[in-house]
C-alpha cells in the first residue's frame, strides 16, 4: 500500500493485464483518442507470459475502469536483457500525483530481479521521464514523404502483417488500421494503413529498393521516423531523391539502468515497439 494526500492506494504487478487495467488503457490511448481497432489486433501479445501490468488501484473509486487509476504494459524484448515500458497511463482523476514514476520504480526493481539490466520507453515528452531515472538516447524524426511508383514490373509481393505463425505477434501500433509486408527480390518492408497513409514500420535492403518498395506498394503520402544516426545511407538518399516533403521532431528513445552494468540494446524498429 501506499499513500499520496491521506490517499491510500494499492501498488500491483499482474502477469498479463487484468480487466480493469485493459479499459483504462483503451480509454486511454485508443477510445479518447478515436482511434483503434480492438484490444487483440493491437496488444495480442498482452498476455500472462508475455507482459507484466504494473497498476495503481484505489478501493473507493467506482467507474468504468473500476478501482484501477493508472497502470502501465512491461513487455521484455525477446534475445536480449531489456524490457520494454510503454501505455503508461493515468486517469484523469489522479492526475498529478507522481503515480506514473512511482510505477516505473516499481517495475525498474521487478525487472532487476529478474536480470534484466535496462527498461526502453518511446514518448514525445521526454521530460516526463526525467525524474524516473531514463535518460535520452536519440530523438527521431517524423518524415512526411511523397512519391509515385516505379514504371515497370518490379515484381512486388504483398502480404497481411504479423502473419498466423508469427510467435509472439507484435500487434499494430495504435494509430493504424492494417499491416503489410511488401517483398520484393532486393528489399523487404512492414508498413501500416493508417487515416493519414501510409506508416512504415520496418525496412531491410537498399535504400532505392526500399523506397521502390515504398511507393509500388502504395503510391502517393507515407510518414515514417527516421534516425540519421542509425540508418545514414537511408536518410541521405531520401534527402537527395526528393521524396521528403516534411520533417519534424519525432519520438525520443529512453533508456533507464536496471543496475551498475551499463549497456545499450540495438535500435528497435517501431514494427516491435511498445
Amino acid at each position: 500500500m501506499i499513500a499520496i494526500d491521506g490517499t491510500a492506494l494499492a501498488l500491483n504487478a499482474d502477469p498479463g493485464i487484468p480487466e480493469g487495467a485493459r479499459r483504462l488503457i483503451w480509454e486511454e490511448f485508443f477510445r479518447s483518442r478515436d482511434r483503434g481497432v480492438d484490444w487483440s489486433t493491437h496488444l495480442p501479445w498482452a498476455i500472462v507470459g508475455e507482459a507484466i501490468c504494473v497498476s495503481v488501484t484505489d478501493s473507493s473509486v467506482t467507474a468504468e475502469t473500476g478501482a484501477r487509476v493508472a497502470a502501465l504494459v512491461i513487455r521484455r524484448l525477446h534475445d536480449t536483457p531489456a524490457a520494454m515500458a510503454g501505455f503508461v497511463c493515468v486517469a484523469p482523476s489522479h492526475r498529478g500525483l507522481g503515480l506514473s514514476r512511482i510505477m516505473l520504480d516499481f517495475a525498474a526493481s521487478i525487472l532487476a530481479e529478474f536480470g534484466l539490466k535496462e527498461m526502453l520507453l518511446w514518448t514525445g515528452t521526454p521530460a516526463v521521464y526525467k525524474s524516473s531515472g531514463f535518460t535520452l538516447c536519440e530523438q527521431e524524426q517524423r518524415w512526411t514523404m511523397r512519391g509515385m511508383a516505379a514504371q515497370g514490373d518490379y515484381g512486388l509481393q504483398l502480404d497481411a502483417w504479423p502473419s498466423a505463425s508469427t510467435e509472439p505477434p507484435p500487434g499494430l501500433p495504435p494509430f493504424a488500421t492494417a499491416a503489410w509486408q511488401a517483398t520484393s527480390d532486393k528489399a523487404r518492408i512492414v508498413f501500416a494503413d493508417t487515416p493519414k497513409g501510409s506508416f512504415l514500420l520496418d525496412m531491410h535492403g537498399g535504400p532505392d529498393a526500399i523506397t521502390r518498395a515504398m511507393f509500388t506498394a502504395r503510391p502517393g503520402q507515407w510518414t515514417m521516423f527516421a534516425s540519421e544516426r542509425r540508418q545514414p545511407v537511408f536518410h541521405a538518399h531520401v534527402v537527395a531523391s526528393g521524396y521528403l516533403v516534411q520533417s519534424c521532431p519525432g519520438p525520443c528513445t529512453l533508456r533507464r539502468p536496471l543496475g551498475t552494468v551499463l549497456m545499450q540494446t540495438d535500435y528497435v524498429p517501431p514494427a516491435f515497439r511498445i
